[in-house]
């Protein structure tokens, strides 16, 4: 994936949708298989409110994906900023947090992203589980982020080599946890598209993560309509250190 997509072509990275859930808030917290016949509704649906509202990302969640774009290129270029955290440093976080961005990423250990964006502590909420995917976890921490710490900008990282995607590929290691929550999407990506390379399945995922999300939280999805709030898929690929925006 080309690391202009990140910073050069800006293409449209605000994942909108008004569909309003008919879903019970039960039924919501757990996992819809995406082969359903209402979940691909709600999906197309979804994915047709976002296509007609192209557009750039809101302004308060540009300034700080602009931070971020800075951090990462620091971190590609190995030179990153030296915070310090003294006493009194210390002593302001514990006051409290402001954090400017929530970041969905994978448990990978390789995968940090306050390393990969070079933010001091303080400056990302960030919820981490296997494969970035949209679990219970993941929903409550987004939501946390949005309503109470008011962050312009939800990022869903994935990585290249996913060990989580990866596995949902190979038969002979298929974890229930991951059958649920990231088998169905690929399977029905490598339906409509055919084979797919892993970093490709990568990506999927990482855009399946977000619909997700706007899917399973009102919260979340109230304030990407009120334009409060983007929500954006990223892959974060580990041999060059780039993150991209996941290309649509």
């Amino acid at each position: 994936m080309p690391s202009s997509v990140f910073v050069g072509s800006r293409p449209s990275w605000r994942r909108m949708t008004s569909y309003s859930s008919s879903v019970s808030p039960k039924t919501r917290w757990k996992s819809v298989p995406v082969e359903s016949a209402g979940m691909k509704r709600i999906i197309e649906r979804m994915e047709g409110r976002v296509g007609r509202i192209r557009g750039m990302l809101c302004e308060p969640a540009q300034r700080a994906m602009d931070r971020l774009i800075r951090g990462n290129d620091r971190f590609v270029s190995g030179t990153p900023k030296t915070y310090v955290y003294g006493e009194k440093e210390r002593a302001t976080l514990c006051e409290e947090q402001k954090p400017i961005a929530a970041v969905v990423a994978c448990s990978d250990s390789r995968v940090a992203p306050e390393i990969v964006f070079d933010q001091p502590l303080g400056a990302l909420f960030v919820s981490r589980v296997p494969g970035n995917v949209a679990a219970e976890s993941t929903v409550w921490a987004v939501d946390l982020a949005v309503d109470v710490f008011e962050v312009p900008l939800v990022v869903v990282m994935g990585h290249t080599g996913c060990l989580a995607v990866a596995s949902s590929m190979d038969k002979g290691f298929v974890s229930p946890w991951i059958q649920q929550h990231i088998g169905p999407a690929l399977n029905a990506a490598r339906s409509k598209h055919g084979n797919l390379s892993l970093d490709q399945l990568v990506e999927e995922n990482a855009r399946h993560a977000v619909q997700r999300l706007l899917l399973m939280s009102t919260t979340l999805r109230n304030a990407v309509k009120s334009e409060r709030v983007s929500v954006v898929p990223a892959v974060y690929d580990m041999a060059t250190g780039k993150v991209s925006l996941a290309e649509e």
